[in-house]
């Protein structure tokens, strides 16, 4: 018996095993390095606002290409681009970038993304948020002003997401303050995100789906099958 109960958690164990290496190694989320300069499967939410941005992509290592500013190259990607958020017009608030994507099976799941507030952005009079939300609810808020320019930083949050369809949402905000204008003493601060990231180890947590039942029973009864087939064998022997 207790050899039966070793081999069936031995199943399961391994088919966990297998499928969260699959789950974890695959990116839920598409074109999350808007590499090529595209913002292909990303949808633009609330603006963009009167100057064009935010809502743009940047190829943040061509020198002087942040208003004059030069970013390094991000070392957690390959990739040289990155959505560009930033405003020189109040009167938009809440501009940005979502996603949805769909998840295959319920449980925890690393929600990263790389991020890099320029100097720039934090020399600015005015300050601004960049707020990160699923359809679960808030993750994170950054602000310019606190954080400051601290080179590239990777953000990342655990989080259970339900089998189905889910989203990611970045926002942009400026102060409620600000006035507007075409002048250089009106601009708020800004963000450069890329290196975005969902993928997580489903068996880790939570109930298997029906299907996965299905898979683990039918490994059960193999087993099963392996054990009576080697007692007949002892026996003949004996």
């Amino acid at each position: 018996m207790k050899i039966k109960l070793l081999l069936a958690g031995g199943v399961v164990a391994a088919f966990c095993f297998a499928n969260s290496a699959a789950q974890a190694s695959t990116n839920l989320v598409k074109n999350g390095d808007f590499n090529g300069g595209s913002f292909s499967h990303w949808f633009m939410t609330g603006g963009p606002v009167t100057d064009g941005q935010p809502d743009r992509i940047i190829n943040y290592t061509q020198p002087g290409n942040v208003y004059g500013e030069s970013v390094p190259k991000d070392p957690y990607t390959k990739s040289d681009f990155g959505a560009y958020f930033s405003s020189d017009a109040p009167s938009r608030h809440g501009a940005g970038i979502q996603q949805d994507f769909t998840v295959s099976h319920s449980g925890e799941y690393d929600i990263s993304f790389d991020y890099y507030i320029p100097t720039n952005g934090i020399d600015n009079p005015y300050d601004a948020d960049l707020s990160v939300s699923d359809r679960s609810g808030h993750l994170t808020t950054l602000n310019a002003d606190k954080l400051g320019n601290q080179g590239w930083v990777v953000f990342s949050v655990d989080e259970f997401l339900k089998k189905g369809k889910n989203d990611l949402n970045f926002t942009l905000t400026v102060p409620q303050n600000y006035h507007g204008g075409r002048d250089s003493d009106v601009y708020a601060a800004d963000f450069i995100v890329t290196n975005v990231d969902v993928s997580g180890v489903p068996c880790a947590s939570g109930a298997p789906e029906p299907a996965t039942w299905a898979m683990m029973l039918t490994g059960f009864f193999g087993m099963g099958a392996v054990l009576r087939g080697r007692k007949k064998l002892v026996a003949t022997i004996a």
